[in-house]
């Protein structure tokens, strides 16, 4: 099945994408309280040295991130550039092993208590 074409994807800018914090905090509460397990993973860092080197491919527009699951069941999120014809640059560099939150987590804030 061949996936629809991306549209728009070069108009989309900061504005298109930026939220404030109240929606940023209800958006994360309801992961929280979606959760049924005492100990989930809230969020995952990733370097500006990854961020960078995935934003300074040739033709890359932006990020698309993926939802993944390890073997063991534990959330991932894996990175990838994207291109002006909205395709995934997946033979560059992609990336996962985010760092987890817990443990790893920032100081208690709206986004994650």
């Amino acid at each position: 099945m061949k996936p629809k074409k991306p549209t728009k994807l070069k108009k989309r800018r900061l504005k298109d994408h930026e939220i404030d914090l109240l929606e940023a905090s209800n958006l994360t509460a309801n992961y929280r309280d979606a959760q049924t397990e005492t100990v989930y993973v809230k969020a995952q860092f990733f370097g500006t040295e990854g961020i960078q080197a995935i934003l300074n491919q040739t033709d890359c527009i932006g990020i698309r991130i993926y939802y993944g699951l390890s073997n063991q069941g534990v959330p991932k999120l894996v990175l990838v550039g994207v291109n002006e014809a909205g395709n995934d640059q997946c033979e560059d560099i992609v990336l996962d092993k985010g760092i987890a939150c817990p443990p790893d987590c920032s100081e208690d804030n709206s986004l994650n208590c």
